[in-house]
């Protein structure tokens, strides 16, 4: 097994939370001795990741899940980053034909910044790629609103750690998250409140009861939960999981082994 560094740009989205910045909307980091990629960077990621005192010239991939500001609005200053200011044409740029599409609709990344990088990845549901180091990545096709919205599994053979995007629960998705040790899941409202195409605490702990996993980390929290989040987390208490589902902090790093 090899360690992956799980490192938090911020845990808040939608739309309220990423206009206050309640809580910072800069993504998440993954990260080991050969592999570096920004996932879904949100306002902020660019200048989070520079105060954590990360290297952001060793990206080598950046996934955005789909097109909405709360996902992507930094992805265009992280593929700057990645690739010396577009002057290197470097790494991966991974995400479905919404995000990645020429149409004014969804398309919302410019021709410069796309040309800057090595290879653009246009992903299905079922696809896979494979980087260094037999790390093999898999994406899951979600459902959120009107746009097509991409998860993943990633793994090397052993253990998987996998990331749940905003979505609806739908048949099949426990299915398609089977097996995953460690996941971080969008979940911006409580158990109390449902919202069409997104999850709330309910849905987690009804996906850790049935796929259980070893950790969930939750992420792009809402304003709602933000203000009842010691009820949140005496409901998890409640359920018996509250060790299991972590609600991590701004600029906070984990340690994982897959």
């Amino acid at each position: 097994m090899i360690e992956l560094e799980l490192t938090f740009l911020g845990t808040g989205g939608c739309r309220i939370c990423m206009l206050k910045q309640r809580r910072q909307t800069g993504g998440f980091i993954l990260r080991d001795k050969s592999f570096m990629m920004s996932v879904d960077p949100g306002p902020g990621a660019l200048v989070y990741g520079i105060k954590k005192g990360l290297d952001l010239s060793k990206l080598n991939a950046i996934f955005v899940s789909h097109p909405h500001l709360d996902h992507e609005g930094d992805a265009e200053a992280m593929i700057e980053a990645m690739t010396g200011g577009c002057m290197v044409k470097k790494g991966l740029l991974i995400s479905n034909k919404d995000y990645l599409s020429r149409e004014p609709k969804f398309g919302s990344i410019s021709d410069y910044h796309r040309k800057a990088v090595e290879r653009e990845l246009i992903v299905n549901d079922g696809d896979s790629h494979v980087f260094e180091e037999n790390l093999k990545i898999e994406f899951i096709e979600l459902q959120h609103k009107n746009v097509e919205t991409t998860g993943f599994k990633l793994s090397r053979g052993g253990k998987t750690f996998s990331y749940i995007p905003d979505t609806s629960m739908f048949e099949g998705i426990k299915e398609k998250y089977s097996g995953s040790d460690y996941i971080v899941i969008s979940c911006p409202r409580t158990h109390r409140i449902e919202w069409k195409g997104h999850l709330g605490l309910k849905d987690v702990a009804e996906l850790v009861g049935t796929i259980e996993p070893e950790k969930v980390y939750l992420n792009h929290l809402g304003v709602t939960f933000l203000d009842n989040i010691e009820e949140e987390k005496d409901w998890l208490k409640e359920k018996g999981i509250f060790d299991r589902v972590i609600i991590p902090d701004d600029n906070q790093t984990f340690h994982i082994n897959i």
